[in-house]
């Protein structure tokens, strides 16, 4: 199964840390953006290209059991989104939008292999007509971007970061939803199928 990304960041503790749990978890947080940091290197993003590449020449139809085992296609799956979560600018220095989603597309066909239990319960329980939103201005590179999200509280927060007054807000089929994650509620639809795109003031996201 595909395990969930944890990504540190907005931790939330409950009771105070001792020096031994708090030397843990900052020996823990300097792992995570180690690895992180290692992923984002221009050797490894072309390597992971060259990994993507082959899987695509292998499975251009659908996946391909003769070449592609369930582990080898979790390692790739959890590396690309590592790397597509942390920084999608540098991934896309290397590997192409449209290869991205028709990898993502192929995996959709079989997420009940490839979603872990919690983001297959967390995707089954949602409505048939979802909500999401999006950081950002309405223009042709912003509705074009994959990330979305069903919490207006996260779309605001990184218009926010990003210095935007106004986020998204669309309506999508859930059948258009290539991959969701039940901790990030972040979502990635199929191109172009988040429909009657309207911009609101990221103040007012009720």
């Amino acid at each position: 199964m595909m395990k969930n990304v944890l990504i540190f960041g907005n931790i939330e503790l409950n009771g105070r840390l001792n020096s031994e749990e708090l030397e843990m978890l900052n020996s823990m947080h300097d792992s995570a953006n180690e690895q992180i940091r290692e992923s984002l290197r221009p050797e490894n993003l072309a390597s992971l290209k060259n990994k993507l590449n082959l899987f695509l020449l292998e499975n251009d139809s659908g996946w391909n059991e003769n070449f592609e085992s369930i582990e080898a296609i979790e390692s790739l799956t959890d590396d690309l989104l590592v790397v597509w979560q942390n920084s999608s600018d540098e991934m896309l220095k290397f590997i192409s939008l449209a290869d991205f989603v028709k990898f993502l597309t192929i995996i959709r066909q079989y997420h009940e292999l490839f979603w872990d239990f919690d983001t297959i319960d967390f995707f089954n329980q949602l409505d048939d007509d979802l909500v999401v939103y999006r950081g950002g201005e309405i223009n042709d590179e912003n509705l074009a971007g994959l990330s979305w999200t069903l919490e207006p509280d996260i779309a605001a927060g990184y218009a926010e970061r990003k210095g935007h007054e106004f986020i998204l807000k669309g309506e999508l089929k859930k059948d258009n939803v290539l991959l969701i994650s039940s901790l990030e509620k972040e979502i990635i639809p199929k191109m172009s199928t988040v429909l009657n795109v309207l911009k609101i003031n990221s103040s007012k996201t009720t």
